[in-house]
């Protein structure tokens, strides 16, 4: 037993189940029970620990003695024995021991160490902060409460205790009804609720506040508990606005859970009924009556907590119907009466004195006298349960029983006949009821109605019986008696009330939950519903009997089919053999995996990271012999990659960071000083995960011709360069200039600094890459890292003909392909089926789903679909799968009304499948709590690392703190945030039971904010979108329950822009694996397989430059692919051969354009110069208003401007042909064509391609009736009446965009011909049209699709980029793997300029040269800033170095000469060695000191003249008066001058000259270091003086 504490009220809330479910109402109703008004019989009660009255001290020690048990109990998984549950009973709460927790305090230190040392952090300050409120319940008040209960008529049912500590009242509960109450606890304190739940086995606790809880209304019989003191409120949303204190709000809340006539006995303080303020026990009236009440004494709670408080036992009945709050002011307990001194009593208490249990006495409080009750505590519980009895206004009212079946028929409910399917309709004893769980509703609709679903209700159960004998096996006679008596139903129903999928018919039933079975059975055909082949012969597979295995290897088969994995004990079952000779027979087809400690087969063991499972087996030291294991995983371990083809960029977050130390050391030649570990100037790199951020320190304090010229500009040097490349970010280099305009300075681009700073981080990553290979030793560390971490997966091979795929349909084969992606998903885990059109996505996750559910490896799967999609999903799923059990969410389902009720149903239900829309899902809530414990997650990871960078004495980790604590303070507004979040009040998305969730067309959630450093890179997504950010919380909740296995993506495009698509899918679906290979961020990912290029772009708008970054390439392809392939199944047409998909005829109908499109096209070109010149107002032309245009122009020059003239040039003119002709000659079959045009819509006013296009149409002769455009369906079910209009070839050409007509639209019956009037952005749009004609169920062999082109403008251009697009995602993603290792990005914004003047001009070399001319005002930059940096080699090589070694040299000799002498004459170390001052020898450094200030006095009346004032270790010591400061300026032989302050410097005045004598070596060596410095200065300046000026390759792509 094991329970997760780290949480509350933020965090996720475990629930531990009873053992055994809550007895029925039914059954309660049969149990016996006392009469009212007399105590239930008690033979015996629980037994209970020790609370007796005791000090403080033994309290604290009983607590901490219960709760070492508890995690005694937690850790060992074990229930407690009688003893042990007894030790946990003493506990009794931390209120009125707060003085345990007091750290200023060392009375009780040693009791708080060893509480500390037994709990975790949160738990201890749980603990902590439960003295607020935690005064645990003598069991002598528990006892009597439930006495009265059970004298009121209380015996068995429902109970709720929502403050239950370590469960008093479930301690106290009489045994008589332990078998028929079931009681639920909720308890935000882990310890106590760890403490109820081993106390309490098979009872239900709930770890968290009351607040935060999600219990079903009017679902308890009785509420009873102590309620927490304390004059503070909670959080909760359904009472926000009625500012209850923690103890009214308890009442509150309850009555919401309790049933009607239900009760509420509490223990409150006294403030409950006595308080001035009546507004909360007006609410409180409203919703409930005052049964009675009574006044304990001050002492109750002395006794076991340590407090004098008066207290009241509270006794409310909820009431059937809210009174209004004027009625309820009125009623005595809700007023307050003076009892003396001004203070106020209940009316109700006032006017039954014998409610009080002892005396009132007006006493001194801490905010002025107060009422309290003086007596004896127990003799007050003894008579507390008869008291309240003889006090009494009402009794418990027993739950209204169903009416048993077969009783009075006016009853509106009545128990549930199991014959009924839950959330279906049923005919009982000649009455229509609808059931919902254990009851039934009797059918309360319209009388018309009434008849056909009776009907329909009666034929959906001889369906059902008809194919479950199909199932079940059963022969030919039962089958074919149940197969007549079926179809005659259907035929007399057809008769009467029409066709099964009739609308009438459709929403009679939509309330059913086995509604799409019916819709199921009958198929579309020519616009008709036909019945399906049911109706005539089997179409659903028995269940295959279990057969004997001949032989070990087909015993495995059978255990992968029937539980999905390798279970010795069943093969042993089916095939006699014994362990042993199993294992023999499988030798090579399984193996033993050790991190599993179990046999798995060999396709999973030799898969997946197969270099971590070969460590295992060779660090192995069990019972199993791993010699095969080891040789057949060398066998599987993919070939290293070498060297020369790992693509190693700077800023690879796997390279360790010594080693671009190293790089930098060496190539930007740093100074020995900065190389000193631990020192202050040491140059370091490092990089914080927590962050993704590299630092080099002290990149500021070094110099040098490397670092400021070869790599360096004048504005950043190479290591301020270099960590911007290590953090993936583009120099950019910014000057002020004012603005006459906005009256102020502002910041701009410096373009010239900014084209320089990038040309030279262009050529620091280029020796980056020759360095990093050079060094042998280098060398094979990196590709030993780089395999080790990127090149040991190897991809699964699924067998999908070891599925029996039991249930499903007879009549449906699916493919090969279909078959092995299910097995993907059953064997393999989390899936992406990325399958292009038609290839049969749906079928393949419904298999899946229920192969899982077959084997018990699911519980209880989810699809979340489109939403015009909902409907057909569900008719297709019961078409697979005729007897299964789905649950299909409609958009009643989730009006606001209905919401709560139909999330409670997926919760009760024992569902194959749940399916939702996408919309829906987003509003099924995650828990406020499981978010934030995600966030808190994080904040833990920031503070480790705050820490550790605090602790480090590297000086860049240091740097990184002020950002963690940034990131840290970020997060905890996040978390504020959330745990304000609002809500409906009903259950979320942990409680439903779901532990698969399939999610269809994924691709509309890859939309995931990308936290990264990087600025303004095109195709990364900026905004965070909140459905995507829901499900990646929902699926990595799912991924923590299932270890990475429950969570199935399906889409046709995957990759539509740009391959960071792919890191967002791997986010959802593989994030352990990215974790594992330290890609922890978005930066790393691009670090690894991206390659960026920057450019100074002219804005679009045409409003001066801006910063660009764009993926122009990604690299060590073969890595992602494998890694990505772990979990993604790519089926493209070229893949697999589907029947039934029509041959393409492919026709581009080229168009000449008119004279005005030649005009406007080459004006297009005129806008562009001016655009680029700055002579335009960007608000009023730029280039995507351009592109936008010229888009426009090749479509149609009338929508550029309306009153151009028409002609046969036109799109339009030449599709109407087209189209009339395929119409006229496809008349007899009824042929459908579909036309795609995006740029254009239908509009009332102006013109328009659809209604100019409708007009030449109907003027050819086609009837305006078969015309239809799909912007006119409005709604979901105009859309499928309009689409089963062009099915049946009632509508003949149907015209929409992409959007509206694309995914998800299945027209193609009648499909002959496709239009392309326009190109789209996107492959996937592309393929998405053409997706509706290519696809199964197409009656034609063959198909047109056309183009329309119009030459000499944008169409071209358009339909090269597309399909340029698609042959990068065809080449990186195609069954035969990655081309090569590198391949351009697909990514597109709006037409360059070049492109536009390029396709203005015709000329396709116009381009080149454009971008030609665009390279010359960089290259020029370029150039300057090259022969800035020649003058500054050259003057470095004349003037500055040979100068620097010069001076250098001299000091060497005269600063060696000094070192020499010093070391001759140097005296013990730490003893002075005496000093000659002015002549006179001093032995002492007092008598030095004085010396020294006669001598600094003399030398001050001839100040400016060095002056020899003594001598040092063979030193001459001299000095300068310098008058303008009046310091003194000392020098010791030819060391560095010193400055003193005044004469009187003393004793350390002697000690600085002695200290600087003793120093004279390290003078020496460090000129020694400023040589060595100056010369290599030297030799770079030299080498290179005289280069010719490159552009450093392709710096500015």
């Amino acid at each position: 037993m094991s329970l997760d504490l780290l949480f509350e009220p933020s965090d996720a809330a475990p629930v531990f189940e009873p053992a055994s479910p809550a007895p029925s109402p039914e059954r309660a109703a049969h149990a016996a029970s006392p009469e009212k008004g007399t105590a239930a019989t008690e033979p015996s009660r629980r037994p209970i620990g020790d609370a007796s009255p005791a000090p403080s001290r033994t309290r604290i020690a009983r607590n901490i003695e219960a709760v070492m048990v508890a995690k005694e109990l937690e850790r060992e998984g074990r229930e407690a024995t009688p003893e042990e549950a007894a030790r946990m009973l003493s506990f009794v709460g931390w209120g009125g021991l707060a003085e345990v927790f007091d750290e200023t305090s060392d009375a009780y230190a040693a009791e708080r160490e060893r509480l500390k040392a037994g709990l975790t952090e949160r738990e201890y300050a749980k603990a902590r902060e439960s003295t607020l409120t935690a005064y645990y319940t003598p069991i002598e008040v528990a006892r009597a409460v439930w006495d009265y209960l059970a004298m009121a008529g209380f015996s068995a049912g429902n109970v709720l205790d929502p403050a239950a500590g370590t469960g008093r009242f479930a301690d106290a509960m009489p045994e008589g009804m332990a078998g028929l109450a079931s009681i639920t606890m909720v308890e935000p304190d882990p310890v106590s609720a760890l403490i109820a739940q081993h106390a309490h086995p098979g009872m239900a606790v709930q770890c968290k506040g009351y607040e935060a809880t999600t219990l079903a209304d009017d679902s308890f019989d009785v509420a009873v508990t102590n309620v927490p003191f304390g004059q503070f409120s909670v959080y909760d949303r359904r009472h926000a606005g009625e500012g209850m204190l923690v103890h009214d709000y308890f009442f509150a809340k309850s009555l919401d859970h309790v049933r009607p006539g239900g009760l509420v006995a509490f223990i409150t303080a006294s403030g409950t009924l006595d308080k001035k303020s009546s507004s909360a026990r007006r609410e409180l009236a409203a919703r409930a009556e005052l049964v009675c009440a009574a006044r304990l004494p001050d002492s109750t709670f002395r006794a076991s907590a340590g407090t004098t408080v008066t207290s009241d036992v509270v006794v409310l009945r909820k009431r059937h119907e809210r009174i209004s709050n004027e009625e309820a002011a009125g009623l005595p307990w809700v007023g307050t009466v003076e009892h003396s001194d001004g203070v106020r009593v209940n009316r109700w208490i006032a006017e039954h004195r014998e409610a009080v249990l002892g005396e009132l006495e007006v006493v001194s409080g801490p905010y002025g006298p107060q009422l309290a009750c003086k007596g004896d505590w127990a003799e007050a519980a003894a008579s507390l349960a008869g008291r309240l009895m003889e006090l009494a206004s009402g009794s418990y009212e027993e739950r209204p029983l169903p009416a048993a079946r077969g009783g009075a028929a006016a009853a509106d409910l009545i128990e549930a006949d199991p014959s009924v399917p839950d959330g279906c309709y049923g005919v009982v004893d000649g009455a229509l009821w609808y059931r919902e769980g254990d009851t039934m509703r009797l059918y309360g609709g319209p009388k018309s109605q009434e008849a056909r679903i009776r009907a329909l209700a009666g034929l959906r159960d001889l369906g059902r019986e008809y194919l479950a004998l199909q199932s079940a096996g059963a022969d030919d006679e039962p089958i074919e008696s149940a197969r007549t008596a079926f179809k005659a139903a259907y035929e007399r129903l057809v008769e009467k009330h029409g066709r099964l999928n009739d609308k009438p018919n459709v929403i009679a039933m939509r309330g059913d939950a086995y509604a799409p079975l019916l819709s199921s059975w009958e198929d579309p055909v020519d616009g008709e519903w036909e019945p399906a082949a049911l109706f005539d012969r089997r179409t659903v597979r028995p269940v295959p009997k279990r057969r004997t295995a001949a032989d070990a290897a087909e015993a495995l088969a059978m255990s992968l089919n029937a539980v999905g994995r390798v279970d010795m004990g069943y093969m042993e079952s089916v095939s006699g053999l014994a362990p042993e000779a199993i294992r023999a027979g499988l030798s090579g087809r399984v193996y033993y995996d050790p991190a599993l400690s179990a046999l798995v087969t060999a396709e999973e063991y030799l898969s997946g990271n197969v270099r971590v499972k070969l460590d295992e087996a060779r660090l192995y030291r069990g019972d199993e012999d791993m010699e095969a294991n080891v040789k057949a995983l060398e066998s599987a371990l993919p070939p290293d990659v070498p060297a020369e083809e790992i693509s190693l960029e700077l800023g690879a977050t796997w390279v360790p960071a010594a080693v671009y130390e190293q790089f930098a050391y060496e190539v930007f030649q740093l100074p020995r000083s900065h190389r000193v570990e631990g020192s202050r100037d040491q140059i370091s790199v490092a990089y914080s995960p927590e962050l993704s951020q590299w630092r080099i320190s002290n990149k500021g304090k070094v110099y040098g011709a490397k670092v400021d010229r070869v790599y360096g500009t004048r504005a950043r040097n190479a290591l301020d360069l270099m960590e911007a490349s290590l953090n993936l970010r583009d120099a950019v280099v910014n000057r002020t200039m004012y603005d006459p305009a906005a009256r102020k300075t502002v910041s701009v681009v410096d373009r010239e600094a900014t084209i320089a700073a990038q040309s030279k981080q262009d050529a620091i990553a280029s020796r980056f890459r020759d360095w990093v290979w050079e060094d042998g030793a280098r060398r094979a560390a990196l590709v030993a890292e780089y395999n080790r971490r990127f090149n040991s997966l190897v991809p699964r091979q699924f067998d999908g003909s070891l599925l029996s795929f039991e249930g499903m349909a007879a009549d449906i084969e699916l493919a090969k392909h279909q078959k092995d992606g299910a097995a993907r998903i059953v064997f393999g885990g989390n899936s992406l089926l990325w399958y292009c059109v038609g290839a049969g996505k749906t079928y393949t996750m419904a298999a899946a789903s229920q192969e899982l559910k077959r084997m018990g490896l699911a519980s209880k799967p989810l699809f979340s679909v489109p939403k015009h999609l909902v409907g057909q999903w569900g008719i297709e799923f019961m078409r697979l799968y005729p007897q299964a059990s789905i649950l299909v969410a409609t958009d009643a389902d989730f009006e606001k009304d209905n919401r709560k009720r139909f999330v409670a149903r997926i919760a009760a239900g024992d569902w194959d499948a749940v399916i939702v829309s996408e919309t829906q899902l987003a509003k099924i809530p995650l828990p406020p709590e499981l978010e934030a414990r995600y966030i808190e997650e994080e904040k833990i990871r920031i503070e480790d690392a705050i820490d550790q960078a605090r602790m480090s004495d590297d000086a860049a980790k240091r740097l990184t703190v002020k950002q963690l604590e940034g990131r840290r303070k970020r997060l905890e507004t996040r978390l504020e945030k959330t745990r304000k979040h609002d809500q409906d009040d009903m259950l979320d998305f942990t409680d439903l039971g779901i532990d698969r969730i399939f999610v269809d067309e994924a691709h509309h959630y890859k939309n995931l904010f990308t936290e990264t450093k990087m600025r303004n890179v095109a195709g990364l997504q900026a905004g965070d979108s909140q459905r995507a950010s829901d499900m990646l919380y929902k699926t990595r909740w799912i991924n923590e329950r299932t270890g990475y296995k429950g969570v199935v993506f399906a889409t046709g495009t995957a990759v539509s822009n740009s391959m960071t698509e792919v890191y967002n899918m791997q986010r959802y679906l593989q994030p352990q694996t990215l974790a594992l290979a330290g890609l922890n961020g978005f930066d790393a990912w691009a670090s690894m397989f991206a390659r960026k290029t920057t450019s100074l772009e002219l804005k679009p708008e045409g409003s001066g430059f801006q910063v660009k970054t764009r993926f122009s390439s990604f690299t060590n392809l073969p890595e992602l692919i494998t890694m990505f392939a772990s979990v993604c199944d790519v089926k493209t047409a070229a893949d697999i051969a589907l029947p039934g998909i029509p041959e393409a005829r492919r026709e581009n109908v080229a168009l000449e354009p008119s004279p005005e499109q030649v005009r406007m096209v080459a004006e297009l070109g005129r806008r562009a110069d001016a655009i680029r010149s700055g002579s335009v107002d960007p608000a009023s032309d730029n280039m995507l208003v351009v592109t936008n245009d010229g888009r426009k122009l090749a479509l149609d020059q009338r929508l550029v401007i309306p009153d151009l003239p028409d002609g046969d040039w036109s799109k339009t003119s030449a599709a109407a042909q087209k189209i009339w002709g395929i119409w006229r000659d496809s008349e007899p079959a009824r042929g459908v064509q579909i036309v795609f045009c995006d740029l254009s819509t239908p509009k009332p006013e102006g013109f328009n391609v659809y209604d100019d296009l409708r007009g030449k149409l109907v003027d050819m002769g086609i009837p305006a009736g078969e015309i239809a455009y799909v912007h006119d369906a409005k709604t979901e079910k105009a859309k499928a009446r309009l689409f089963e209009a062009a099915r049946s070839g009632e509508v003949r050409v149907l015209m929409g965009s992409t959007q509206k007509l694309g995914e998800g639209t299945n027209v193609q019956t009648r499909l002959v011909a496709l239009h392309h009037l326009d190109c789209p952005w996107r492959p996937s749009d592309l393929e998405q049209r053409e997706g509706r004609i290519l696809r199964q169920g197409n009656r034609n062999k063959e198909v047109g699709i056309y183009r329309y082109v119009t030459k000499g403008t944008f169409d071209s251009y358009m339909y090269q980029t597309v399909e340029h697009k698609q042959w990068f995602i065809g080449q990186v993603f195609g069954g035969s793997g990655a081309a090569s290792r590198s391949a351009d990005d697909i990514d597109q914004a709006a037409l360059s300029y070049a492109e536009v003047k390029a396709l203005c001009a015709g000329d396709p070399d116009v381009k080149e040269r454009l971008e030609l001319q665009n390279e010359l005002p960089r290259l020029a930059s370029l150039e300057r800033a090259h022969r800035r940096d020649q003058a500054e080699l050259r003057r470095l090589r004349d003037e500055v170095c040979p100068a620097k070694i010069a001076s250098a040299e001299e000091a060497i000799e005269r600063l060696g000469g000094d070192a020499a002498t010093v070391k001759a004459r140097k005296g013990p170390e730490g003893g002075f060695p005496g000093m000659t001052v002015m002549g006179a020898y001093c032995e002492k450094r007092t008598d030095a000191a004085d010396a020294l200030r006669a001598a600094l006095v003399a030398c001050a009346e001839s100040y400016g003249e060095a002056q020899v004032v003594g001598s040092i270790m063979g030193l001459d010591v001299t000095a300068t008066f310098q008058a303008g400061t009046g310091c003194f300026r000392v020098g010791v032989g030819h060391a560095p001058a010193m400055t003193f302050e005044g004469a009187d410097s003393g004793i350390g005045a002697v000690t600085r000259i002695e200290r600087e004598a003793r120093n004279m070596e390290r003078y020496a060596a460090s000129a020694a270091e400023r040589l060595e410095r100056a010369q290599a200065e030297l030799a770079a300046a030299r080498e290179g003086v005289g280069k010719p000026f490159r552009s450093s390759g392709a710096c500015w792509r």
